[in-house]
């Protein structure tokens, strides 16, 4: 059982323990986490030049390939939703996963800038 304290932090009943819970369907806070860590700032501009798999990113970023993996695969692409997956190659056993970017996802989070702030925030934005 969980109880609800506000939008962002929830208590489970059994344990006692807190934990903030994601807000996955809005894409503005996806995409802020995604730009949250600097490996994932790193894989996302590699990402906006061509598409890419954990191996091939890592490669070309010089970076950990245990690192990119997770970051790719299990923070952009399934709970942020900022990459997508358009291939599955099998390679010695394995796969490989071809990512993107998710345009239409990063799109819908930049549009929604303007209203995740209040008017007396952004003075600039009244005119």
């Amino acid at each position: 059982m969980q109880y609800q304290l506000d939008e962002r932090h929830a208590v489970e009943e059994s344990t006692g323990s807190s934990r903030w819970k994601s807000r996955r369907d809005e894409p503005l806070e996806r995409l802020l986490r995604a730009l949250g860590h600097p490996l994932r700032r790193r894989i996302l501009g590699a990402l906006a030049e061509d598409c890419g798999s954990a191996s091939s990113l890592a490669k070309k970023l010089g970076a950990p390939l245990s690192n990119t993996s997770y970051h790719l695969n299990r923070v952009l692409a399934d709970d942020c939703e900022v990459v997508e997956l358009v291939e599955s190659i099998p390679r010695r056993g394995a796969e490989e996963k071809v990512y993107v970017l998710n345009d239409r996802e990063i799109a819908a989070a930049l549009a929604a800038i303007p209203s995740a702030f209040p008017a007396w925030a952004c003075p600039a934005a009244r005119g």
